[in-house]
């Protein structure tokens, strides 16, 4: 995320995450001040996007189909982010002998990633911030055959055989 002038698919990520936040601490009895007032600096910041956008828009008359779109990524984060917060909490649940539910849980958690990244990235380009690549997947190196087998006797060093 560039931190001085985010897009605004990642303020708005920010913003589901702060909203987490809020209801954790306000569970737990703690200060939420700090969140809220981060929270209220990116929604002044998210309006001045949604000002430009609603000008871009209005006389297109497709506004009211930008905002239902924008209002389900946004929804969407909401869910996905509320289930990586549960994702997290059941692997620090889990037992050191769990190991298979914890890979089950690692691999849940990458697809969730992968689904949060796609609907930041969409809402950036409804806002018109076009496409931008903040985390990359499935990036395969070439490597030759040697660096694959140095790779694997390391790798069986590290596990004891």
């Amino acid at each position: 995320m560039k931190l001085l002038s985010p897009a605004p698919g990642f303020v708005v990520d920010r913003l589901t995450i702060l909203d987490l936040k809020i209801a954790a601490a306000e569970k737990k009895q703690m200060n939420r001040v700090i969140f809220q007032v981060e929270k209220a600096s990116l929604e002044e910041y998210l309006r001045g996007w949604e000002a430009s956008l609603l000008e871009e828009h209005m006389h297109m008359d497709r506004w009211e189909d930008v905002q239902v779109e924008l209002s389900q990524k946004k929804v969407g984060l909401i869910a996905v982010n509320s289930l990586l917060w549960e994702a997290y909490d059941r692997i620090r649940e889990l037992s050191d002998l769990e190991l298979s539910k914890l890979a089950m849980q690692a691999k849940h958690i990458a697809k969730l990633g992968d689904a949060r990244a796609k609907l930041i990235s969409e809402l950036n380009e409804l806002y018109g911030a076009g496409k931008i690549a903040e985390k990359i997947f499935g990036f395969s190196l070439e490597r030759s055959s040697e660096q694959k087998q140095e790779s694997q006797m390391k790798l069986s060093f590290a596990q004891g055989a």
